[in-house]
């Protein structure tokens, strides 16, 4: 099926769109506990589940299960799983430290902590988020950061100049540049609570948080609100959404950036989700509390379409979209037009194109994968297009 975007004069407006297919893995079927903390993938596409008893990989077909019965896992309870690019697993436990998994041999490191995140920095050190401290390993050596502010640390995230952004239970949201420590909460800031469950970075630097009263968005100056219901994690896909993973539901919700979409999960009752994963084919991996997982794919076939008419109800479009190095630009009417593409801070980042007609093809070699802004603007009458355009890898 062909996929269009419409653009026009004005606002964008997302509206949902092909269908869903929803999966579910449990104890039944080969996961190894019902109860999961966390989920991520490989890039042999493998998943990998934290659970409350020991840890799953499902490559698609099969489970494979490790537990501190058959492994060296330091103990069953997993909180976090991030992989680095040797392909090492680094597992953060409750109470066992961390356990580092090579596909071979098991090695644990900080015994006796419990590890709430991992996250890993541009120069490849790990970070571990533990009560009252950040522990950082290099490699060879571990360094440990202690703060007031992290009594009881939930997630971590980094940025890409390197801050160290932890969210707290009750201490809201705190940085650290390596040096200094900075404390954001309800008192001193624009933060809606100082319970901040999960951290999420989109690819111009905004931090979306999950908070207790919804989500929030900080780019470094400006706090923006989104009131809600109690989030317990957030991923953000190669489009710039959010999707959520919220407790007491019988679905799950993205936001598009004024939107929010909901999915209704068809087994028919209210479960607590608790993380979400997204992999590099764009399925949505659910982990719950005690109904296992979850997996939802094939919601988009396309960018959703965008369709806003203004008062002469022109319209132009662009297929495909998403794209790879070219797509089609078909205007309302032969005219000429000028084009350009910005980033989603409205810097030109492909010169104006100025064209004749009613049709274009609109190369975008050399763009690197992401959310961009087209704009066409008619050189007789003055009217501007503007939309979204996704480039893909």
């Amino acid at each position: 099926m062909k996929t269009k975007l419409f653009f026009l004069l004005g606002a964008i407006i997302s509206l949902s769109a092909a269908a869903q297919k929803w999966t579910d893995y449990s104890e039944t079927n080969g996961l190894v506990n019902n109860y999961v903390y966390s989920i991520t993938s490989d890039v042999q596409g493998n998943t990998w589940v934290g659970t409350n008893g020991g840890i799953s990989k499902f490559d698609g077909i099969n489970w494979t299960n490790y537990t501190i019965a058959n492994s060296g896992l330091a103990t069953d309870r997993v909180n976090a799983i991030t992989i680095d690019k040797l392909g090492n697993k680094w597992i953060g436990t409750w109470g066992g430290g961390v356990s580092k998994f090579d596909g071979v041999n098991w090695t644990t490191y900080l015994d006796y902590s419990i590890v709430s995140d991992i996250a890993i920095d541009v120069n490849e050190n790990i970070w571990f988020c533990c009560g009252g401290r950040l522990a950082k390993f290099d490699g060879t050596n571990w360094f440990t950061y202690y703060s007031d502010f992290l009594a009881v640390p939930q997630s971590l995230a980094i940025d890409t100049i390197g801050n160290i952004w932890v969210g707290t239970s009750f201490d809201g949201l705190v940085k650290f540049d390596g040096t200094n420590w900075t404390n954001y909460t309800t008192a001193n800031s624009g933060l809606p609570h100082d319970n901040v469950s999960s951290i999420a970075i989109d690819t111009i630097g905004n931090l979306w948080l999950g908070t207790g009263t919804g989500l929030s968005k900080f780019d470094g100056i400006k706090w923006t609100n989104f009131p809600g219901l109690p989030l317990n994690d957030i991923a953000i896909d190669t489009m710039g959404y959010i999707w959520d993973a919220i407790g007491g539901f019988s679905g799950v919700n993205k936001f598009d950036g004024t939107n929010w979409i909901t999915y209704i999960n068809p087994i028919g009752f209210t479960c607590d989700y608790i993380c979400v994963n997204i992999d590099a084919q764009g399925n949505k991996w659910y982990g719950t509390y005690g109904n296992g997982i979850f997996k939802l794919e094939d919601i988009v076939t396309g960018l959703p379409h965008e369709e806003i008419k203004n008062e002469d109800s022109d319209m132009m479009s662009v297929y495909p979209n998403p794209l790879t190095n070219e797509t089609t630009v078909l205007f309302p009417s032969p005219d000429k037009y000028t084009l350009n593409i910005s980033d989603l801070n409205g810097k030109i980042v492909k010169p104006l194109v100025e064209i004749e007609g009613e049709r274009s093809i609109l190369k975008t070699v050399g763009l690197v994968p992401g959310i961009y802004l087209l704009s066409a603007k008619n050189r007789t009458n003055g009217l501007i297009y503007k939309g979204k355009i996704v480039i893909s890898k």
